[in-house]
């Protein structure tokens, strides 16, 4: 839901001075919930009689014995809002000189919370059950998966997910954060209007930037036994002592053995989920609803643990920061005749001056130990240093030369050339100090940590078009592009020994996650555009036309690979630039009169590498994707026109896959979407 209220106010007190004041305030809401079921795969049961690994020692079909499922339901809400001014004042001291002032400041401020309850399908322990404890359930030993691979998998299990007897108390999580971002911008420019010779106009003019960022985190709060970090110390849910659960000898509800009352569990079924491909059975698409509110209430209670589904305020992990920019530049133009082709050129100069101060928790690894050192289970114990707030500095400045050039090489041609060094900054979430170590078990071992020393990217790109504009309308263009980034930022997961062993599984491999500066590469291809009116067909279809472009991108990172290690069974991207897709085309058919408004787009790019070093430090990719959308628009009177738009017509899904196609990493189907407005222009 978002409601926005924009101003603006105009004032001229003479011919030579005007200002303009715009206002913008901008409140919005989301509320998502998400329902599901989980399956995770990281304990050490599979059935070797029925793994099946084709060529590529990919895991096509598996069956696994003693398998936990866990339910699913996930709450993601935001509210927000944006409040922006901006004043603007241009004033012609003479006929040749202008001088402008710009200033501008905005801030927003947000609240997200991410609330996630879990329950488990009954383990092998369970506390309502007579058998003693530590004793094997018969019913546990026939929890199964079967799986099989494909974009949707087929997968089958052993309990009925619909049978809310089933459920044990496993895991919640409440996380938070409000974010204030605040920017305060103003440059102050002037021109010179020379017209002499080939001489057209000077500019000069300074700018200046201060933007801050904070972020305040919110978590279930510090477990009693000292289990904490930035997603909070009560994930499994901590049994306070006292409490009626006390009395079974447990310190927490995480191992799925304790029954949670049927009363919170509704049987729901989603037919349609993936687009309907699980109708058929492929998959579970009938699952237990939950009711947030009274289980958590009664974990609460049972636990006696307050904080269990709540948002405790951790000022400790409170971490920002600062960017301030500083700069100024000139430019000259000029212009003039080769014989009968006009052409104009400007050469430009810009200095820039980047400083950044950014503050967050960090804490050093210490030790990271078995939780079961006979190899029962993967899961580590990891110790680190207490927690302490990590300040640091960055500065860096550019000399950001550029030059244009155009020529009318006849009344429907234009040629056009430009050159320029460019940059883009990292962006402020990125160079915030601080470590996680939020995957801790021996097979995913993770550290995920930020940057506070990136550089930012920097290439030097030139620029060739060659234009035609017909009378009616009609245009052509052929467009040449290349680029060489020096600098680049990438998110990479390198593999290192931690330097710790599990005893029964040896040593132990950190994937080591942070953006990172690496040394550039080239970008360079072309686009052909076109836009056609086929006014010189008979009646309605004089109104049609068609507008169509094509692009084709290659691209080489200088150090592709050097930094990748080679996994076994693992195949290493290309050696392109991560984010570019080789090809991408866009077609557009349109009609147009004084009363109706209507178009039908395609839109479809190739696959291309996301990451280098993805998940477990293997590339990531983004398969082939094309899209059809539609448009229609009537204006019923002068004022009134009635807008209809329709998105992703043929319901099309994205695929994120590893280093090979069959090797899925993600399947989502967004769905169609419609769209329906009223405008109103007086």
């Amino acid at each position: 839901e978002r409601v926005a209220i924009q101003s603006t106010l105009d004032w001229q007190p003479s011919g030579n001075l005007r200002s303009t004041i715009d206002a913008l305030y901008v409140d919005y809401k989301r509320d998502a919930v998400l329902r599901g079921v989980i399956a995770p795969l990281q304990f050490p049961t599979f059935d070797p009689e029925n793994l099946v690994i084709n060529e590529s020692g990919t895991a096509v079909s598996f069956t696994k014995n003693f398998a936990p499922l866990d339910f699913r339901y996930e709450t993601d809400n935001q509210d927000s809002d944006l409040m922006a001014f901006g004043w603007n004042t241009k004033y012609d001291v003479s006929s040749q000189l202008t001088i402008a002032l710009d200033v501008s400041w905005s801030r927003a401020r947000a609240r997200n919370e991410e609330q996630l309850i879990a329950p488990g399908v009954r383990n092998n322990s369970p506390l309502n059950n007579p058998l003693p404890l530590g004793s094997d359930d018969p019913a546990f030993a026939e929890n199964t998966i079967v799986y099989a691979n494909g974009d949707i998998p087929s997968t089958t299990n052993s309990f009925d997910l619909t049978d809310p007897n089933v459920v044990r108390a496993h895991v919640t999580r409440s996380l938070a954060n409000e974010l204030e971002d605040e920017v305060f911008e103003t440059r102050l420019d002037a021109k010179w209007d020379i017209d002499e010779g080939i001489f057209r106009s000077v500019s000069v003019g300074g700018f200046y930037s201060d933007r801050s960022k904070e972020d305040s985190p919110y978590n279930n709060g510090v477990g009693p036994d000292g289990q904490d970090g930035i997603q909070g110390g009560n994930v499994p849910g901590f049994i306070i002592a006292g409490a009626p659960l006390d009395g079974f000898g447990r310190t927490a509800t995480g191992g799925r053995f304790l029954q949670a009352p049927a009363e919170f569990f509704t049987p729901i079924s989603v037919p349609n989920l993936l687009n309907g491909q699980g109708a058929n059975g492929a998959f579970a698409t009938s699952f237990l609803d939950i009711d947030s509110e009274g289980y958590c209430a009664w974990l609460r209670e049972n636990t006696g643990n307050q904080n269990i589904c709540t948002f405790q305020a951790r000022p400790e992990f409170l971490n920002g920061v600062s960017e301030e920019i500083k700069g100024a530049y000139v430019q000259l133009d000029i212009g003039g005749d080769f014989g009968d082709v006009p052409w104009a050129a400007n050469f430009g100069l810009r200095y820039e001056d980047t400083s950044t101060t950014s503050f967050g928790p960090f804490s050093a690894l210490i030790d990271i130990a078995a939780l079961n050192p006979d190899g029962s289970s993967s899961g580590l114990i990891v110790t680190t240093t207490p927690l302490e707030t990590l300040e640091e500095e960055n500065n860096y400045s550019n000399w950001l030369p550029s030059v244009n050039f155009s020529a009318e090489l006849s009344d429907n041609v234009m040629l056009r050339l430009a050159a320029a060094k460019v940059i883009t900054r990292p962006t402020l979430d990125q160079i915030i100090p601080g470590q996680t170590f939020p995957q801790r078990s021996f097979e995913a071992f993770a550290r995920v940590a930020t940057n506070p020393f990136l550089d930012p990217f920097e290439a030097w790109q030139l620029d060739a078009a060659l234009e035609y504009y017909a009378d009616n309308g009609n245009a052509f263009s052929v467009n040449l592009f290349y680029k060489n980034i020096t600098s680049f930022i990438s998110e990479t997961t390198q593999l290192s020994d931690s330097g710790f062993d599990h005893p029964a599984f040896g040593d132990i491999i950190t994937r080591d996650l942070a953006p990172r500066n690496r040394s550039g590469g080239t970008i360079q291809g072309f686009e052909i555009a076109g836009l056609v009116y086929f006014d010189f067909l008979p009646g309605l279809l004089a109104n049609t036309g068609l507008q169509a472009n094509y692009t084709f991108v290659s691209s080489e990172d200088d150090s592709a690979n050097d930094e990748v290690g080679q996994l076994p069974l693992a195949k290493q991207a290309s050696s392109g630039l991560e984010g570019f897709t080789p090809h991408a085309y866009n077609i557009v058919g349109f009609y147009e009169d004084d009363t109706i408004r209507a178009r039908i787009a395609y839109n479809w790019r190739d696959t291309f590498l996301e990451l280098r070093s993805g998940p477990e430090g293997i590339p990531a990719h983004f398969d082939a994707y094309g899209q059809l959308d539609a448009g229609f628009a009537y204006r019923i009177t002068d004022q009134i026109e009635l807008t209809f738009e329709a998105s992703n017509l043929l319901n099309e899904n994205t695929v994120r896959f590893a280093d090979i196609r069959e090797r899925v990493l993600l399947n989502e189907y967004t769905g169609r979407r419609f769209f329906f407005g009223v405008r109103y222009v007086h």
